[in-house]
């Protein structure tokens, strides 16, 4: 299924760069309030690109992407979803959008996280992120796909970690492939990352 091809590019970005596959729901806090920002983040620029169709592409290609890193993150079961359902009109799209991430976002600030609200919540997210890239007529799953390998050209060289930022952290990988984090936790790029190229869809 779509699902199940998406989670496991963002398992492989999840291995590569020390980010967490939790097996069972034990997250903690500070897990759930980073991955809540990234929605926040992703979903800002999806709200920001107007009327600039690759940018769209781009940032519901991210969303879709952090949101699987969350259920991996967060140790919530994901499910496969339709993309057999009838076409959404975009008239409803972006209200049912913009409502799954408010609820996302909702159960991961909460102060004891809630099994059954973010496994609801996230999955519903995910389904209504296909759902707006159906209505813009491309394959969420490819989009995806093109960002993974963008996103796995994030490793660090140990020429170029001598100069990352104050307060950032950096992790040997693997031969010369570094790991760099902000203070939140999230990971940073490198000046040689390869930005997507989503002109194709």
């Amino acid at each position: 299924s779509t699902t199940e091809e998406i989670k496991l590019l963002v398992k492989e970005f999840h291995e590569g760069f020390f980010l967490p596959i939790v097996p069972w729901p034990n997250a903690q806090n500070s897990v759930a309030l980073l991955r809540a920002e990234l929605i926040r983040e992703e979903f800002k620029e999806y709200c920001e690109a107007g009327g600039d169709r690759i940018a769209r592409i781009d940032a519901l290609g991210d969303l879709a992407y952090v949101t699987v890193g969350a259920c991996l993150s967060l140790g919530v079961e994901i499910h496969p979803y339709s993309t057999q359902l009838p076409e959404p009109s975009s008239s409803n799209v972006w209200l049912g959008l913009s409502g799954e991430v408010a609820r996302v976002l909702i159960e991961l600030n909460k102060s004891a996280l809630c099994r059954t609200g973010l496994t609801r919540d996230l999955n519903n997210l995910i389904q209504h992120i296909d759902d707006a890239a159906r209505i813009q007529s491309f394959e969420l799953l490819e989009a995806v796909r093109i960002i993974h390998r963008s996103n796995m050209t994030k490793h660090w060289t140990s020429t170029q970690i001598d100069s990352i930022p104050a307060g950032h952290t950096a992790k040997l990988y693997q031969d010369n492939k570094y790991v760099v984090r902000r203070e939140d936790g999230k990971v940073i790029k490198p000046k040689t990352f390869k930005a997507p190229d989503l002109s194709q869809l």
